[in-house]
């Protein structure tokens, strides 16, 4: 499967930026599964960028196994919570919270005293 796109930075740190802020990995992993579904064997996922900036290098980009089963697990939960909310009515958007790290270490470090 390859995708072309165009980015800002078409840089490793740069572009890996992107597959994270548009979830690309998740796309990726979403379009690898829907093609094996319909019987086309599909492995690998490319991506061909282009910085919209001059002077527009190129750069071809392998999305790696791992970040592949990040999206796939990623589309996963998101089709799970939408079942459940079909089915009950209820969508999932409570969230839980913490206080920061270093607060609940400071707590445990006082408590050790």
């Amino acid at each position: 499967m390859i995708d072309l796109k165009t980015t800002a930075d078409g840089s490793e740190y740069g572009f890996s930026k992107s597959l994270q802020q548009y979830k690309y990995a998740r796309q990726a992993a979403w379009y690898l599964d829907t093609l094996m579904m319909a019987g086309i064997r599909a492995e690998r996922f490319i991506f061909i960028t282009i910085e919209s900036a001059s002077p527009h290098m190129v750069d071809v980009w392998e999305i790696d196994p791992i970040s592949i089963q990040i999206g796939r697990d990623e589309y996963t939960k998101l089709l799970e919570e939408y079942v459940e909310y079909k089915r009950t009515g209820v969508a999932n958007v409570v969230k839980t919270i913490s206080l920061p790290d270093w607060t609940i270490k400071e707590y445990f470090e006082g408590e050790a005293r």
